[in-house]
């Protein structure tokens, strides 16, 4: 995961991503949820409604994302953090006006946003890297994201030693920041797996004048440059001295 420098830039990216939209999911579940404190509350109305509705959006959401995937990974994950950014943006501008229904609309659409990267940042991940750290790669970016998980509950309850939207403008940057950071990131959908670190380098890289043109089960050749199709696209060049030196012998 660090042996390259491509590698070493995708995979901190990738840890990155994974950090943010774990701070913001769970930040989001105890904002919407905590009732520990006198006023801690950020929302009106009946506090078990308000939970079972956040509850209740995660399954259909599941199903949005089999759709949103069409859109491609990276486009799709980036729609979802960005996404989540700016309806919680709007949520906490909205909060300072004390229109707090509508506040809860958009917090539990930024809600519906971030679980929908969580779901896709699954699978984005495991396209990104090939199979021989395919597992491994997965496994350490969970535990990366629990840095984000484990530090959402005392941003969350900053509201207590400063401006009650200050947990809410953090959740905010830290979703828009990683829409941003999907730039810097291959496109996976429609591209063979990589095998080999070899692979993930030379066959997930942007390239406008190939990748974005022709997917794979087009017809089209596939990204793997096999030795078979080396020699058949220079069908004059000598084989090499060791092919040469066994059929002598």
């Amino acid at each position: 995961m660090f042996k390259s420098h491509t590698l070493r830039q995708r995979t901190l990216i990738v840890f990155y991503l994974w950090i943010a939209t774990a701070l913001v999911y769970y930040g989001l579940v105890i904002a919407l949820s905590d009732q520990s404190a006198p006023g801690r509350s950020l929302f009106v109305g009946n506090f078990f409604l308000n939970n079972a509705i956040a509850g209740a959006i995660e399954l259909p959401t599941l199903f949005g994302c089999v759709y949103l995937l069409q859109l491609g990974r990276k486009r799709s994950q980036m729609i979802t953090l960005i996404g989540a950014g700016l309806l919680i943006g709007i949520a906490m501008f909205v909060s300072t006006k004390h229109y707090t229904t509508l506040a809860l609309i958009f917090m539990l659409a930024g809600k519906v946003c971030i679980q929908s990267a969580f779901n896709i940042l699954y699978i984005f991940t495991l396209e990104l890297y090939p199979t021989v750290i395919r597992n491994s790669a997965v496994g350490l970016s969970s535990m990366v994201a629990r840095m984000g998980a484990g530090a959402s509950g005392y941003i969350a309850i900053l509201s207590d030693v400063t401006l009650p939207i200050v947990p809410m403008i953090i959740f905010s940057v830290f979703s828009l920041v990683a829409g941003v950071f999907v730039l810097f990131l291959p496109e996976t959908q429609d591209q063979p797996l990589p095998d080999t670190l070899q692979d993930a380098v030379t066959i997930l890289k942007p390239d406008k004048s190939y990748t974005a043109c022709v997917g794979f089960g087009t017809g089209a050749k596939s990204s793997f440059a096999t030795p078979v199709d080396r020699e058949e696209e220079d069908p004059t060049r000598m084989p090499p001295s060791n092919k040469i030196g066994f059929q002598g012998r």
